[in-house]
């Protein structure tokens, strides 16, 4: 789970891998050693190919498919790369790194379609701090901007009602999931300690006579992968029991109250919300905001009444009828 959120994080182009570290050791992550993630430990378990569903076999200098579920597409493991090797245009921390103009870069003039840039002015007594856009007037001062901003966030607030259910089966997905995914790690531990079992057995026969060394390196080196895929398969498919009962109250408390998080967060909080909820980023045409893409589960909070149809896209867990539903999942896959 960690591993998901670590890669997305870091497709945004928003974070460095030393910022995703330090999220992880907040909440307790730690390598297998127990000891803290570092950004180079992040670096190198994104760009392990494992994840993109290939077991490499350095006996046999080859590759193979794993039967496992890969965590991303090839399309979004080269992005990794590019991005840790600087060749990606994906926006970099860097060009947001200014707590005085959080909105810029985010914003997209809606007449060319450059992105709203920040900067400050000197006047006769003090300074004056603007967005504007690099080819386009007029310069907007950042209190009026950043208002309008508001409004807009005001603008896609869900209902109270629709919070309230969406939580409600928020709490009843989760524990459905954690049931499932329960049984589903007693199931890879079981196939896991029969593949250790079959390879007792294999050294025991080989020790016996029963086959000659090639046939055992052959026997043992596919055992042996299979073995350390399965122990992969139920590393990631643990999950740690959580207190759902707080999170959907924090979740309920930020969904009802983004203006005011958005107002009194700092340059990461706020450069976090934005994403989570315009992952497009949003245009402007002056003077105010056009109405934004919504992520998948703000749009779909703020259109129709939450169901148990829903939830499964929300989860990333079950598929569902609706075509509107299946695009927002495209985009989360």
């Amino acid at each position: 789970m960690c591993n998901i959120y670590a890669g997305y994080s870091y497709l945004s182009g928003i974070y460095t891998t030393k910022q995703i570290a330090d999220k992880l050791n907040k909440v307790g992550f730690s390598t297998h050693r127990g000891k803290p993630v570092s950004g180079q430990f992040v670096s190198r378990f994104l760009k392990h190919p494992f994840y993109k569903g290939i077991i490499v076999s350095r006996t046999r200098d080859r590759t193979y498919k794993g039967v496992h579920k890969e965590m991303f597409s090839e399309e979004e493991w080269l992005k990794i790369r590019n991005i840790s090797e600087e060749n990606s245009f994906t926006a970099k921390p860097k060009m947001r790194n200014n707590p005085d103009f959080p909105l810029r870069h985010f914003t997209i003039c809606s007449k060319c379609g450059s992105h709203i840039t920040g900067n400050w002015s000197k006047g006769r007594s003090k300074k004056y701090s603007y967005y504007r856009c690099p080819n386009h007037a007029p310069s907007i001062p950042v209190e009026i901007f950043e208002s309008e901003f508001i409004e807009l966030l005001e603008s896609v607030k869900p209902a109270r009602e629709t919070v309230e259910r969406f939580t409600e089966l928020l709490k009843a997905k989760y524990e459905s999931v954690y049931k499932q995914l329960s049984s589903n790690t007693k199931t890879l531990e079981n196939e896991l300690n029969e593949l250790v079992d079959k390879r007792k057995v294999l050294v025991q026969k080989s020790l016996d006579g029963v086959y000659d060394d090639d046939l055992f390196k052959e026997y043992d080196e596919r055992l042996k992968d299979e073995i350390m895929v399965k122990k992969l398969q139920v590393s990631e498919s643990t999950m740690e029991k959580i207190d759902i009962d707080t999170i959907c109250e924090f979740a309920s408390h930020f969904i009802s109250n983004l203006s005011q998080t958005w107002r009194k967060a700092d340059l990461e909080a706020k450069q976090q919300l934005q994403q989570v909820l315009f992952p497009e980023g949003v245009e402007y045409c002056f003077p105010k905001f056009r109405t934004a893409k919504l992520s998948c589960l703000f749009n779909a909070l703020g259109d129709f009444d939450v169901s148990e149809e829903h939830m499964g896209w929300t989860m990333g867990l079950e598929p569902t009828t609706s075509c509107a539903t299946d695009r927002c999942s495209n985009q989360l896959s």
